[in-house]
């Protein structure tokens, strides 16, 4: 058996050797069809089906509160302390993300970081490389102790400062550690101390006791929080609304498996799941491709096939030859898919990144994507050969060898119809998304975050003195930042949740925001307790009225009134898709403590040659710590992300899709036209026009189009209606997107047909004759 195996790939080798034409188009089809799914394999596996790379993966589980507004990921110090206490755990830690100052040897440089609880290495069961874990020092991972520490094995004692706080370095964590926020690269892991009342947005992760499952641990924290919640309402002044009380008894933990409640995770596991089903048409459309071209072949092996089944040769012995050449062409296809993937994973991440937080994930080699990608080679090597090695032993069935041809050139017309339709939908989703008005100019716009400030005015007149800067403002959010920090108000007699933001008076003048009725804020506004509202509140409170005069009140027994002095056009506030929210904006003049770590928002005017970097300069210079920056611009760029990339790797997969169509209806009606040479030269001899010899080609290749066009129309219809939740302005059923895919596939079947059909009808018609 071994032996025939040897032979079969020696004679398989020997053929393609033989057929130079045949086996670069089918590798090259072959790569880019396994190379795709394997790539996406490879970014999905790392996403949403590797394990963490902890201790027990499986024990461990991450805390969701759900809440009327959705579900989060955040607590206090407070509730994590007393979440302790839960028999449920054997061990609970807390965690809470952070862009960190650290400086070294003379070094400084903005990293990402995590401060950690106590116990966060024992909960995951992690063991350093170096140094032990403790709790007054920090420790930093191993990506960051090799490029910045060059390896240095004596790192362990070197004292750095983090935000001007000195720290020792403790620890190093294990090469490809990154926590348990999937994407996510902490360079520097930095204790904290609990209780903290400055802590309210903790993220929590606890290993569930032996014995325990996820839904008794999630009965015995909702328990505790619910005695919480209950002390809390018992204990409310008279006059509490009653809403405001039910918010709090509604609110319910809900555990998930760690690693689950991941950004990334959330963001394009969809996404991943989508691109894996349009890669699959792809190398569904190569299969079809690559069989079509072995059928041909296959024809032209009868003599040959003939001769050695006369010889005595076992049909079922050359069908297993057959089909080890086929497989043949599907490692040597695979081999350079993999190559191909290794690039492909590594656009696909970029695609995904959104650019202010870089997304990172291990591009490695393991046995997983080995295995995987094994088992796609051999599956595709069997679809490939299967049925062109069954046609090759019935040496007796040209016809029905043309006509299986025909059906699988209808196949690749109704993948590529599904494929295009799917693409020409997240096209138009993209462009009807960055098509939203957004309520504000975008455009030189610069955005800083900055440390709490104690002389707001000296920092503004500073920024605004700056060449070239139009206007500057201060605000606790900007829009699209993606704030849902809210507070419930009672208005009108009605007692609801609204969306709140603290600015200082020229914040909606560089934004580029209208005031449609009333005021800004101003200087006076200091001492009173003033508000503007949106178009949104205005539209459900005074739709028949002018609210500006008007007044609302804080919800609970002893909250303020604030007076309505203004009303600002609806902004976009936390994406593209959904409709405005109603939005109050308090003055932060008025609230000059709850702007907390301020947004600085500048508008700076075009040619100026004034940068942001000029602008942190003049921050810093004032002793005002400084963080992220950005523009309007990227923070509209950044909430498109996920549509981005699936409108490019869309519209890559179709152009993909039409590319291998055109040259598997080429081959086929080139192999087909270049058999009847003979009849089209006694046609011409006779004195047929050219048109009546290229149109009945055209005609056919149509035809099969056609009839893979109305084939693929209800599969194409049925995965558009799978994808309805990522599209947007526009319907699965989309006609002009589904004549346009149409027309185009109608075009490219045109051409295929055309270019054999012109080429046959100039044939000399003596020399084809004489060589009859």
């Amino acid at each position: 058996m071994l032996g025939d195996f040897v032979r079969d790939t020696r004679y398989g080798l020997r053929s393609f050797r033989l057929n130079p034409a045949l086996t670069p188009v089918a590798v090259l089809s072959l790569a880019l069809g396994i190379g795709g799914v394997a790539a996406v394999f490879g970014v999905m596996d790392a996403v949403v089906l590797k394990p963490l790379p902890v201790a027990n993966p499986e024990r461990l589980v991450s805390a969701t509160v759900v809440l009327p507004q959705g579900v989060f990921d955040n607590f206090s110090g407070a509730q994590f302390e007393e979440f302790r206490e839960a028999r449920a755990f054997s061990s609970l830690c807390a965690w809470s993300p952070d862009r960190v100052e650290i400086r070294w040897d003379g070094q400084s440089e903005s990293v990402p970081g995590l401060y950690v609880s106590r116990d966060y290495f024992q909960t995951l069961g992690i063991a350093p490389v170096i140094g032990s874990f403790q709790a007054d020092g920090i420790a930093i991972s191993y990506s960051f102790w090799k490029s910045r520490f060059h390896g240095s094995p004596g790192v362990a004692g070197q004292r750095v400062e983090i935000h001007g706080r000195p720290f020792t370095i403790a620890a190093v964590t294990p090469r490809g550690f990154f926590g348990t926020e999937i994407g996510s690269l902490p360079a520097v892991f930095i204790p904290m101390a609990f209780p903290r009342s400055d802590a309210p947005r903790l993220k929590l992760v606890g290993r569930l006791s032996h014995g325990v499952s996820m839904s008794q641990a999630n009965a015995q924290l909702n328990a505790i929080l619910e005695r919480g919640w209950m002390d809390i309402v018992k204990a409310a002044p008279a006059g509490t609304p009653a809403q405001m009380k039910r918010e709090f008894l509604q609110q319910r933990i809900e555990l998930v498996g760690a690693g689950a409640f991941s950004p990334v995770r959330r963001t394009f596991a969809e996404p991943l799941t989508i691109l894996m089903a349009l890669m699959g048409f792809v190398l569904l459309i190569a299969c079809c491709n690559i069989a079509n071209l072995l059928l041909s072949r296959a024809v032209a092996r009868r003599k040959e096939m003939a001769i050695r089944i006369a010889s005595g040769a076992n049909r079922s012995r050359l069908i297993r030859q057959l089909l080890v050449e086929s497989l043949l062409l599907s490692a040597t296809g695979g081999v350079a898919g993999a190559a191909l993937a290794q690039w492909l994973r590594r656009l696909l991440v970029a695609l995904f990144d959104t650019g202010r937080t870089a997304v990172h994930l291990d591009n490695s080699l393991d046995l997983r994507f080995l295995a995987f990608t094994a088992a796609v080679v051999t599956l595709t090597g069997l679809l490939c050969g299967v049925a062109p090695a069954l046609r090759s032993v019935r040496i007796h069935q040209e016809m029905r060898s043309f006509s299986a041809s025909n059906a699988l050139l209808a196949a690749q017309v109704a993948l590529s119809m599904c494929l295009l339709m799917g693409a020409g939908l997240f096209v138009r989703t993209l462009i009807n998304l960055q098509r939203v008005d957004t309520g504000f100019d975008r455009r030189g716009v610069a955005l800083m975050r900055v440390g709490p400030v104690r002389d707001y005015a000296k920092l503004l007149d500073a920024v605004r003195g700056i060449p070239g800067v139009q206007s500057a403002s201060l605000s606790r959010f900007t829009p699209m930042e993606g704030s849902d920090f809210s507070d419930p108000i009672q208005i009108e007699g009605e007692n609801l949740r609204v969306r709140v933001n603290f600015v200082d008076p020229q914040f909606f003048a560089t934004l580029g925001t209208p005031l449609l009725m009333g005021r800004d804020f101003d200087a006076g506004d200091a001492a009173r307790n003033v508000a503007i509202v949106n178009q949104s509140l205005v539209q459900h409170f005074f739709a028949s009225g002018n609210p500006v005069g008007g007044h609302f009140r804080l919800a609970g027994p002893n909250g303020a009134a604030y007076e309505i002095v203004g009303v600002a056009r609806d902004m976009k506030y936390r994406d593209m898709r959904e409709a405005a929210p109603m939005t109050v904006f308090y003055s932060a003049l008025s609230n000059p403590s709850r702007l907390g770590t301020p947004q600085l928002s500048v508008r700076i005017a075009a040619g100026r040659g004034t940068t942001t970097e000029t602008i942190r300069r003049m921050v810093s210079s004032l002793g005002v710590p400084t963080g992220e920056t950005t523009s309007l611009d990227e923070q509209i760029d950044d909430s498109l992300v996920q549509e981005r990339a699936m409108a490019h790797l869309g519209g890559a997969l179709g152009l993909l899709a039409l590319v291998l169509t055109c040259v598997g209806l080429y081959g086929v009606v080139s192999y087909a036209t270049s058999r009847r040479t003979r009849e089209i030269g006694i046609r011409v001899a006779l004195g047929a026009a050219p048109s009546a010899v290229v149109w009945p080609i055209i005609r056919q290749t149509l035809m099969i189009a056609a009839a893979g066009i109305l084939a693929g129309l209800p599969a194409a219809l049925q995965v558009t209606r799978w994808i309805r939740a990522g599209l947007f302005g526009v319907t699965p059923q989309d006609p002009r997107t589904l004549l346009a895919s149409a027309a185009l596939l109608l075009l490219v079947a045109a051409a295929a047909g055309y270019l054999p059909a012109r080429r046959a009808s100039l044939v000399n018609p003596a020399i084809t004759l004489r060589s009859e």
